[in-house]
């Protein structure tokens, strides 16, 4: 979609240490690439990294996002990489904030979370991936840095997840019925996590060998969700690219 364009403006929302920016930094099609994150270290790094690297078109600014000033319809794209879901009242956001930044002719693309609020996992969910957990080897069910063995999966309690992390999935269900509103869906692909988002959380580093029962197990749990998310008819991740109506 960029390939036939130049000097474009780059806006990365929550952009960590900066990999993403750096990749982008490598075309031809950029004059100007900001990220932007409130996580100070992680800004640094990114910072440093990309001294190193000589990129000088890019800039990394520690900071929240919601208050930063930025000129209107200034960015050509604007990217949100498994950072939207931690933003409240969806629809006023993208509306106010993001949808003003962005050019007319311009694209959002976001890699996200997009399943319950505070990850507040179906019925269906539970019992899947709880079905599928009971046939993993033990072996792979230890969880990362400790002795214990991963035996059965709940919902996070709200109170909990309000407490330790206050902005995750906070309005994650409102993400696509909001975007769908507001932009044109310009290419729009599931990536499910429905099972697999659940099922291996603090045990996935069991899961990294390329020997063939590890590989087989994987496979199965592949399937398995593409199979569910077909059944269930929706799916809790998504990659998109979007622009805005009326263009």
């Amino acid at each position: 979609y960029l390939t036939s364009k130049h000097d474009l403006k780059l806006l990365s929302v929550g952009c960590g240490t900066g990999s993403r920016e750096r990749k982008f930094a490598q075309k031809n099609v950029f004059k100007e690439i900001i990220g932007i994150d409130v996580a100070k270290n992680a800004v640094e790094e990114a910072q440093k990294l990309s001294l190193e690297k000589g990129y000088r078109l890019v800039q990394y600014i520690c900071g929240d996002f919601t208050k930063q000033s930025f000129d209107k319809e200034y960015f050509d794209v604007i990217l949100f990489n498994s950072s939207l879901h931690h933003f409240e009242r969806i629809h006023e956001f993208l509306s106010s904030r993001v949808l003003p930044l962005l050019k007319k002719d311009g694209f959002l693309v976001i890699q996200e979370y997009v399943g319950p609020n505070r990850l507040q996992w179906t019925k269906a969910q539970l019992d899947e991936s709880n079905r599928l957990l009971s046939q993993i080897p033990e072996s792979y069910r230890r969880k990362l840095n400790s002795s214990r063995m991963k035996r059965k999966i709940y919902r996070p309690g709200i109170i909990r997840m309000k407490m330790i992390d206050p902005s995750e999935a906070v309005d994650s269900e409102s993400i696509l019925p909001a975007i769908h509103e507001l932009f044109d869906i310009v290419e729009e692909k599931s990536l499910g996590w429905n099972i697999t988002h659940i099922l291996l959380k603090d045990i996935s580093q069991n899961f990294l060998g390329d020997d063939e029962e590890t590989q087989n197990i994987l496979q199965k749990l592949y399937q398995a969700e593409d199979k569910f998310v077909k059944e269930q008819g929706k799916f809790d991740a998504v990659f998109g690219i979007y622009r805005p109506k009326n263009q």
